[in-house]
């Protein structure tokens, strides 16, 4: 999102954006109550609805985050095998792409409940991934890039259309500039 608005903040430079964290759901009603102008999200996880258009930013993967030094870092690929024997951090299905939720269930199918960690967030996720509490399944696009964290991609190669939604019948010019820097 950092070279959108770095672009828009030169042609608008009194721009002053409103971005805000919310749940998925609560970000999700308030665009669709009208109250947001764009959306950046998952292409899957929005209903059809007439009005409603996508762009999209790039594809996503999932990858596994793991903590620094973890031996699998060193791995090209994993599959859902590989994670067996690891705790896993879930997240909250309800906060994630939805094809996040099929990844947890395969994972969950191994796993005794005293392995399994849950959390309502990606940066929760992140924060018990950091402290060795397991690893997490999660689009690379929402892994931090930081030293206490390592991402492998997994061996299934399921890809996800991240992007912006926007309604339709919104006439901004500054909505239009944007969409037009993506």
């Amino acid at each position: 999102m950092t070279p959108f608005l770095s672009e828009l903040r030169k042609a608008y430079p009194d721009i002053r954006p409103n971005i805000q964290v919310f749940t998925y759901r609560t970000i999700l009603s308030m665009f669709m109550e009208n109250k947001l102008d764009i959306l950046f999200y998952y292409k899957e996880n929005m209903t059809s609805k007439a009005g409603i258009l996508f762009k999209e930013i790039r594809q996503d993967s999932f990858v596994c985050l793991l903590p620094a030094g973890h031996p699998f870092e060193s791995k090209e690929r994993l599959s859902i095998k590989d994670l067996e024997d690891e705790p896993i951090v879930v997240c909250n299905p309800l906060n994630a792409p939805l094809s996040t939720a099929s990844f947890q269930k395969q994972l969950l199918e191994h796993h005794s409940p005293h392995t399994i960690f849950y959390c309502d967030s990606v940066e929760i996720a992140h924060c018990m991934v950091s402290a060795g509490m397991g690893v997490s399944i999660l689009p690379s696009i929402l892994c931090l890039k930081a030293p206490e964290f390592s991402a492998v991609p997994l061996e299934d190669k399921t890809h996800i259309s991240f992007g912006v939604f926007y309604h339709k019948q919104n006439t901004n010019t500054t909505l239009k500039t944007l969409l037009n820097l993506i």
